[in-house]
């Protein structure tokens, strides 16, 4: 070890001495402390959804492998996710919030009781029955026996919808099979955004009365776990603002794993409050006429918001001549027996089409299409802004975490040559974004704007799904892995002053 970075004890043996921590640090501590931050990043990072049926290690493993190389490769895209997600789970909870059918009678009393019966139930004064509804305890409700303080045969909910219930309904928490006489009958689906929100305004029976312990309960996760991580990443990165604060220089993988964690906190923000590793969702049974018929007025509903749909027009056609439309399938039959019974005209059948539209998936965890869609800027007050907010994220994303390694380019590389190849790889992860935003308007404008239609729409989709899922990813997938490859053969070409320790690094507690 080098004598200038350890200051050993002048002390004579015998006599007790206290040694300051070295001054200096290893390639092996740089790699260890990079790495380690980088593996809480990517763990931390992957909130999957709930899936269909309970998976084991090794299908669990497998499903999520390309979850994790998305956040190994590409955490912005992680974080542009989490954040439509948090998106459509809060315009959840707040479409909630303005139903009276999802009000909790006496609110603030409740709350008030509920602090104390925890007060009690810590010091074991009092125990939970399934009675409680601040218990984890999930009552199982009779339609056919319900309590007599019911109102027209509605359920009082005993348990606030909060926005742990949004994120638990927006990852797949909510789901039913396809009734029989429908549609690919018997197909297990789950409720998105739009599909809760459907059922909450229209049959909100259907929609379980779960309290937010009871979801919390199965997941694997807690509010101390995800503080813990987040400290970790907050100390590596302010460890990095005291390096800058003393002009002492930084690693290309001290760079990188910046841009990780910084993206990694924002995506843990928006995921604060989802649960994580929930192994099974909710079944909803779609057993009564009247849900049945729901399902098939949103779903045919949906078909006209994409394309020419021939039920969906019958279905208009039958309301503006208010007379049942003339065929036989059940799915278009039970869709006007529930526009009936709603009281639906012909504006309100527009106003679901685009308001409720893709009201159900098939995907229980999302691939890598679906990291691609706004969904939750889809819920945003108009189209425009629905659009615009899209264009300007998507933009923004890549640039900034491009641009954290573009910053780098005063670090010392092994060649010139590796300098400008790290230059050219940065300046392609800041414009990916920009250039996806470019063919998403160039999309708007001819087959919304200029109404393209026939093979001149298909050549225009088609060029779409080329530049999004082939051309992009290439260049940006090559662009990534050298920005990794990179930094980590930069270790064994670092200057002196990368080996100092930062003196503020003293005064935080860390524990690597």
């Amino acid at each position: 070890m080098n004598a200038t970075c350890f200051t050993f004890p002048s002390s004579p043996p015998g006599h007790a001495a206290w040694v300051a921590d070295p001054s200096c640090r290893g390639t092996f501590n740089i790699a260890l402390l990079c790495l380690s931050t980088t593996l809480i990043c990517i763990w931390s990072s992957v909130h999957r959804d709930i899936p269909f049926e309970r998976l084991s290690t090794f299908c669990s493993l497998r499903r999520d492998a390309p979850l994790v190389l998305v956040a190994l490769f590409a955490p912005e895209l992680m974080f542009y996710f989490a954040l439509n997600q948090y998106i459509c789970a809060r315009s959840v909870f707040r479409f909630a919030s303005e139903l009276e059918s999802f009000r909790v009678p006496s609110d603030e009393v409740q709350q008030k009781s509920s602090k104390i019966r925890r007060f009690l139930r810590f010091f074991g004064i009092r125990k939970e029955t399934p009675s409680d509804p601040n218990s984890g305890v999930e009552l199982l409700i009779n339609r056919d026996t319900l309590s007599p303080t019911s109102q027209q045969g509605k359920i009082i909910r005993q348990n606030r919808f909060t926005l742990v219930h949004g994120f638990y309904a927006t990852m797949g928490g909510f789901t039913f099979i396809r009734p029989e006489g429908f549609h690919r009958e018997g197909e297990r689906v789950k409720l998105t955004a739009a599909g809760i929100k459907f059922f909450m305004k229209y049959e909100p029976d259907l929609i379980p009365d779960i309290s937010q312990m009871s979801i919390m309960d199965r997941s694997k996760s807690n509010s101390l776990g995800k503080a813990l991580l987040t400290t970790q990443v907050f100390w590596f990165c302010l460890s990095c603002a005291s390096r800058l604060a003393e002009r002492l220089p930084l690693s290309l993988l001290e760079v990188s794993t910046l841009a990780h964690g910084l993206f990694t906190l924002s995506s843990y923000v928006m995921w604060w409050s989802k649960p994580l590793g929930v192994d099974e969702p909710t079944w909803i049974l779609l057993d009564g006429e009247h849900a049945r018929e729901a399902y098939a007025l949103v779903t045919i509903a949906s078909w006209g918001r994409f394309g020419k749909s021939q039920a969906y027009e019958q279905l208009e056609a039958a309301l503006v001549s208010n007379s049942a439309p003339p065929t036989r399938k059940q799915i278009r039959l039970a869709a006007w027996n529930a526009a009936k019974r709603y009281g639906i005209c012909p504006e309100d059948l527009s106003t679901i089409r685009d308001t409720f539209f893709n009201p159900i998936s098939t995907v229980s965890v999302p691939d890598l299409s679906e990291l691609f869609e706004a969904r939750g800027f889809a819920t945003l007050s108009s189209y425009v802004l629905y659009r615009t907010t899209d264009y300007a994220v998507t933009t923004c994303i890549p640039l900034v975490y491009g641009f954290l390694h573009l910053l780098a380019l005063r670090a010392q590389f092994p060649t010139s040559m590796e300098r400008d190849v790290w230059r050219v790889a940065s300046v392609v992860v800041m414009s990916s974004g920009a250039f996806e935003a470019l063919f998403d308007f160039i999309r708007d404008i001819c087959v919304d704007g200029l109404s393209f239609s026939g093979s001149l729409k298909q050549v225009v989709e088609r060029s779409k799904y080329i530049v999004y899922y082939r051309i992009l990813p290439f260049f940006y997938l090559l662009a990534s892995g050298y920005l990794l490859v990179e930094s980590i053969r930069q270790l064994w070409y670092l200057p002196h002053d990368a080996y100092v320790v930062a003196s503020w690094s003293y005064y935080i507690p860390h524990w690597l």
